[in-house]
């Protein structure tokens, strides 16, 4: 009887390697320093716009403000230059028209030797009661500022993009080889391949994001999968740690139940197995609910108001009535304590 050689069982199928846990600190950072260069940016952008025709009027257009209403040239009395101090002590120069009234017109914040050199400018005018045109710009370096600083919240923009995302793990050429593909905000990466050949575990490596030796900024949990051939040589899926844990333990194990590994006494299936769900405290859920309640209420009648605006069922100069207490504020409430029991629930751990 010819002999034959035993049939080599096709190994193939596919895990989804995340989502990572979202580093809410890095998101916050990232709009907070985001929000600090627009903030720079409108500063140095602002202009207020001052024309005075003789025996006619005055005209203030802003950039970014409501224009001021014209009045008229002849109640124009003097200009004065107020020196204030701002974050980190730094000096701006604030230009005030004063008129026959006694009221001042404020302009926008510049440099004090610009507010200094429009106001010597604009009080021999306004004594000689000639046309004005000037303009007061905000400070220069806001703009310069706001370059520097944007590129700082792009920075920790990439730094948090790098610790989120998910990979999809496709075992390919016949078992032989693992293609691997990160993804992020469903943008795919270049994939790329990482051999089986000769492969006898998948484990969990743990890792920590952070320093952990301070106790000011505690270090994040992290972790990669590594894939051990007979040898014990270790093979990485990821050039560095993901945030998370039980993340990397479900998609290990999947993988090795694709490639036809025994689970083994504390291996990742047992690990998987021992950790306890996320559970939020009792009085942490009634917090959440009541704060989805106003808030939700809030948001609920606000959308009730603009939604009936819009489609002219309500006016502006109308109270709130009993339908918009129960229909936007009864049905945002109900939809915000909603919503914090669903984020509040018992759930597996990431």
């Amino acid at each position: 009887m010819p002999f034959r050689e035993p049939r080599i069982r096709k190994v193939e199928g596919s895990v989804t390697y995340g989502p990572f846990p979202t580093p809410v600190g890095g998101i916050f950072t990232t709009f907070a320093i985001l929000v600090a260069a627009i903030g720079l940016c409108a500063m140095g952008i602002d202009e207020d716009r001052l024309v005075c025709t003789p025996d006619a009027t005055c005209v203030i257009t802003r950039r970014l403000g409501p224009d001021t209403p014209p009045f008229p040239t002849s109640a124009l009395r003097d200009v004065s230059v107020e020196i204030e101090s701002g974050s980190k002590n730094r000096k701006y120069g604030v230009l005030y028209l004063v008129l026959d009234d006694d009221s001042a017109i404020r302009f926008t914040r510049t440099d004090p030797t610009k507010a200094i050199a429009v106001s010597d400018r604009l009080r021999p005018a306004i004594a000689e009661k000639r046309a004005v045109d000037e303009r007061v710009r905000g400070p220069w370096w806001a703009l310069v500022a706001a370059f520097f600083v944007f590129l700082g919240s792009l920075a920790s923009l990439r730094s948090t993009l790098r610790k989120v995302g998910r990979f999809r793990l496709d075992v390919v050429r016949d078992g032989s080889a693992l293609r691997v593909q990160r993804s992020v905000l469903g943008i795919p990466f270049t994939p790329y391949n990482v051999s089986l050949e000769g492969v006898v575990d998948v484990r969990v490596e743990r890792k920590w994001l952070g320093d952990t030796s301070n106790p000011r900024t505690p270090a994040t949990p992290a972790a990669r999968i590594v894939l051990v051939d007979r040898s014990g040589n270790a093979r990485p899926l990821t050039d560095r740690p993901f945030p998370g844990f039980a993340t990397h333990l479900r998609a290990a194990a999947a993988l090795r139940a694709i490639l036809g590994l025994t689970p083994q006494p504390g291996g990742v299936e047992d690990q998987l197995a021992k950790l306890p769900p996320v559970t939020t405290p009792l009085g942490t859920r009634f917090g959440f609910a009541w704060l989805g309640f106003t808030v939700g209420g809030l948001l609920g009648l606000a959308l009730y108001g603009i939604v009936g605006l819009s489609l002219g069922l309500l006016r502006a100069q109308d109270g709130i009535s009993p339908l918009a207490l129960v229909v936007g504020f009864g049905g945002g409430a109900v939809s915000g304590v909603l919503l914090a029991a669903y984020l509040t629930r018992p759930r597996p751990p990431r």
